[in-house]
């Protein structure tokens, strides 16, 4: 487990400003048919998320959310408003999409670019 106690323990500790974070992260992927009826599991599953959303949240102004919910939402939000993408970004688009005479990716009236700092472009 990266970062986790046991690595730290091995003198692989996280740090964070010299000192241990004791944070560690695992990833994982299991067959779950290898260890039970996957249809139960689903069901478990289904009433694991039902009684957390279900929770009083502490900050009333903000849901309980499960693992997988932020990314649901921020992919809402990118169907419906865009995915945003820095200017220094668009402006090296735009300039490469020119150098290999392209049509531009976005509609370059939607956005300034004056004054914009561009990375080196390279000729197609």
């Amino acid at each position: 487990m990266y970062g986790g106690a046991k690595e730290e323990a091995a003198g692989g500790a996280a740090e964070v400003e010299g000192r241990a974070t004791g944070i560690g992260h695992f990833f994982g992927a299991l067959r779950i048919d290898g260890f039970r009826d996957p249809a139960a599991f689903k069901r478990t599953m289904d009433t694991w998320i039902h009684t957390f959303r279900a929770a009083e949240p502490v900050d009333a102004a903000r849901s309980v959310m499960v693992p997988g919910d932020p990314e649901w939402a921020a992919t809402e939000a990118r169907e419906r408003d865009g995915v945003p993408v820095k200017l220094a970004v668009l402006a090296d688009l735009l300039d490469v999409a020119r150098a290999c005479a392209l049509p531009p990716p976005f509609d370059e009236g939607a956005v300034e670019l004056r004054g914009v700092k561009r990375a080196t472009v390279l000729s197609c």
